[in-house]
């Protein structure tokens, strides 16, 4: 059996698979950022008054499973990619 190399660094045939049934249907997302907090990767903002946090952090109010995926898509990238690793 062949072995298909995968257009994306970092994404293989399960995590594709895993990042595909977590998403579903793309057209129930009106915007990207509807997306990016639906996998809980978008950052809180904490403020109160004129207090303005300075340190914010993600959500994690979305899909788990979707947001391990992407991570261990992005870890894989990293590694093999020389301009990910950098960055």
């Amino acid at each position: 059996m062949e072995k298909l190399e995968s257009p994306i660094t970092g994404i293989g045939s399960v995590t594709g698979a895993a990042i595909i049934s977590e998403i579903g249907d793309m057209s129930k997302f009106d915007s990207p950022r509807k997306l990016v907090a639906f996998a809980g990767l978008d950052a809180t903002v904490t403020q109160s008054g004129e207090f303005e946090a300075t340190h914010n952090v993600m959500s994690k109010r979305g899909s788990p499973y979707l947001r391990k995926a992407i991570f261990q898509a992005a870890l894989v990238a990293a590694f093999k990619d020389p301009v990910l690793s950098a960055y």
